[in-house]
């Protein structure tokens, strides 16, 4: 969790919530099998977007920008599942 908060920091990262997976649960519940897959979540908890792979910086902000442009709740909620 601290090197997680100090990434943020660096990049000057905010308003993303992260989930620490380290049960497992979500990659079970999700049945993810390609590590890394990114889903970004709505407040509501409607899943609006999901990647597979390597998300990238461009990617993240595309979809941010989808969301926004789509009058979607601008809180959002980023998963990212590493292995």
């Amino acid at each position: 969790p601290e090197a997680i908060k100090a990434y943020f920091e660096e990049n000057k990262i905010s308003g993303l919530t992260v989930l620490l997976d380290t049960n497992l649960e979500v990659k079970d519940a999700f049945a993810i099998n390609v590590f890394p897959t990114t889903y970004v979540v709505d407040k509501g908890g409607v899943v609006r977007e999901k990647k597979l792979g390597e998300l990238t910086a461009e990617d993240l902000k595309a979809y941010m920008d989808k969301l926004r442009w789509n009058n979607v709740d601008s809180q959002f909620v980023i998963f990212l599942i590493l292995f």
